[in-house]
């Protein structure tokens, strides 16, 4: 054997531990960081769904007291709609807050004076 080949072989001899080394520890690094980027994925959406559960409960809660409401059973449509500006005024995400007959008349529209002509709701699917 001549020299040339000794040290080839002995240089990949050396080489070789070191690259299968770096190989093995790049693809635990890569399952190890794909398993914290799941976790983290997940614990954001469960995060995410906690908070659109606890304001879809708010929403909820809201509308139900409203719904419950004294002046609304007794038809003092004036009233409650003075109540649903001081809801709307407290829900900052809310456009405003309608009330409508089955028919799709409206009969209390937050965002238009009281007694004001009031159309008909015209997105019937939602509606329904």
């Amino acid at each position: 054997m001549k020299l040339r080949t000794h040290l080839l072989v002995l240089t990949l001899v050396t080489l070789l531990p070191t690259i299968a080394f770096a190989v093995t520890v790049s693809v635990l690094f890569g399952q190890r960081e794909r398993a914290t980027f799941e976790r983290g994925a997940s614990e954001r959406t469960l995060a995410l769904r906690t908070a659109l559960d606890a304001e879809l409960k708010s929403i909820i809660t809201t509308l139900m007291a409203l719904a419950t409401d004294r002046r609304f059973d007794r038809n003092d449509l004036r009233a409650f709609h003075d109540v649903t500006l001081r809801v709307l005024q407290s829900q900052p995400g809310w456009v405003t807050v309608n009330v409508a007959l089955p028919s799709g008349r409206q009969v209390v529209n937050a965002l238009r004076p009281f007694g004001a002509e009031l159309p008909m709701i015209v997105e019937r699917s939602s509606f329904q």
